[in-house]
Order: C-alpha cells, then sequence, then structure tokens
C-alpha cells in the first residue's frame, strides 16, 4: 500500500492505456507518470494489489501467462476471476505469452506461437481486446520484437531501462522483494535513473 501512496503522492499514476497515448503523442511528461503493471497472474493481483490500487483510485494493468491461468494452480487466477474483475476501469488485462518461458531461446514458429495464441486465448476467455505483450523473463530480440508486431500487438514492454520508450522496447522498473521500503524503491529507481542519463 505504501508504494502506490507514494508514487501518487510524487506524480500521477494513470493506466497503461494513458502511458501508451502519451508515448505515441512524442511529448514529455511534465510531471513524473505511472503505469502499475503486474506481471504472470497471480492470484495476490487481484485479491491484494487491485484493492489497494482501487483504494487510491489507481488503475493497474497484469500481463498474464495463459498457461499459468489455465494451471488451476490456487497461487494463480483462474478465468472466472479475471471475467469478474476485468474490463473495469481499474484493471487491464493483457499477454505475457503462454507459457513464461525465455523467448530467446525458442525458434521463429514458436516464439510467434507464444505471441499470437496467447493473445488469442486472452481475447477469447475474456472477449476483450489485447493491445500490449511484456516479454517472459524480459527476454527478447529484433526476432522477437517483429514477431510480437506481426501478432497485432501496438506495444511491447520489457523487465528493464524503464526510461526507454521505444515501441517495442517500452521499459518498466521491476520491483521486487529488494523494494520493500518506500526508501529502497526511491534509491532503485533513483539508480536506474542515473544509469540511464549518465
Amino acid at each position: 500500500m505504501d508504494h502506490v501512496e507514494f508514487l501518487s503522492g510524487i506524480g500521477k499514476c494513470v493506466s497503461l492505456d494513458t502511458f501508451v497515448e502519451h508515448i505515441n503523442s512524442g511529448l514529455d511528461f511534465r510531471e513524473p507518470t505511472f503505469a502499475i503493471t503486474l506481471d504472470d497472474g497471480y492470484r495476490n493481483n487481484i485479491t491484494n494489489a487491485l484493492s489497494v490500487a482501487k483504494s487510491f483510485g489507481v488503475p493497474i494493468t497484469v500481463f498474464i501467462t495463459t498457461s499459468l491461468i489455465d494451471s488451476g494452480m490456487p497461487s494463480f487466477c483462474g478465468w472466472p476471476m479475471l471475467r469478474r474483475q476485468g474490463g473495469g476501469k481499474f484493471l487491464n488485462l493483457e499477454s505475457h505469452a503462454v507459457n513464461h518461458v525465455n523467448m530467446t531461446s525458442l525458434d521463429q514458429e514458436d516464439i510467434f506461437y507464444q505471441a499470437s495464441r496467447s493473445r488469442d486465448i486472452i481475447e477469447s476467455k475474456l472477449s476483450a481486446s489485447v493491445s500490449y505483450f511484456a516479454y517472459p523473463s524480459g527476454g527478447f530480440n529484433c526476432d522477437i520484437e517483429e514477431a510480437v508486431k506481426e501478432a497485432g500487438y501496438n506495444k511491447a514492454f520489457k523487465d528493464r531501462n524503464p526510461f526507454d520508450m521505444s515501441s517495442f522496447t517500452i521499459g518498466r522498473f521491476g520491483v521486487g522483494k529488494k523494494h520493500q521500503r518506500v526508501s529502497d524503491l526511491l534509491y532503485g529507481m533513483i539508480r536506474q535513473y542515473i544509469s540511464y542519463y549518465l
């Protein structure tokens, strides 16, 4: 909860669609602007993160790995939960491939399958359009970017270099166990900023 409150206090938290629209406009961000994303489709993405985000009026995006949603494992959301919660102004559901595999280890046919099939499954199961892709394990290269474009996505996201705004390698700042305190989050963000711009 502290992290969302902190980000809301130092800037504005917007939907991923709004964030992407701003990137497309080519304009600079006038204030710190954040789009909160989560990966994989863990149950706590909905039971914890979504409820916290709603309490601050902050939208989130969850990039879901369809095989994990299909797995029936209790630590992951199921399609009924995603159908109930998705589609509102606070939760956007996008693709994180069929399997959570580093796509650099796959051949081109499998890469395209991972991107296109996951999109088809999500759109079919949730009756919603899917525009964005997040590379599992952050693994990508030029061939993977091309396959993601060919699969019909508008943008794709990686898990590093949060200041990179290239269309199919938009960077994200990964928040993990080492960022449990807000001060750790702030320190990590400053380090990323310095390493990118200096």
